[in-house]
């Protein structure tokens, strides 16, 4: 397999190409996927959005954002997906991996999902 460039997405063609990816990973309708809007909100209030791509494709990604439990704030790590294509090859566990170092130098020590 090609490289694997894991990049933070920040703008709204990159939250409107996630989603296709959504459609795509889990077979939701546009109605049922999250919207860009909400990706970016979430990422411009503490979260991040972060995709992965070989060769210039978009082929997974992840979305996280600040959660109060009690009396701290963590990084619920909402999403994350990898198109059929490249399941299995390591692709999740990388953005997962690259969403815990995003989330320890934004100073989050706690991460959670479901």
């Amino acid at each position: 397999m090609d490289e694997i460039v894991i990049r933070e997405i920040n703008d709204m063609e990159g939250f409107r190409a996630l989603l296709e990816l959504q459609r795509v990973i889990w077979g939701m309708s546009y109605g049922e996927s999250t919207s860009p809007y909400i990706l970016a909100v979430g990422r411009h209030n503490g979260g991040v959005v972060l995709g992965a791509e070989v060769n210039g494709e978009l082929i997974g990604f992840c979305f996280g954002f600040p959660a109060p439990r009690g009396d701290q704030w963590l990084h619920w790590s909402h999403m994350t997906g990898v198109i059929p294509d490249y399941r299995g090859q390591g692709v999740g566990f990388k953005l997962k991996q690259a969403q815990r170092i995003w989330a320890l130098e934004h100073g989050y020590t706690v991460m959670g999902w479901t």
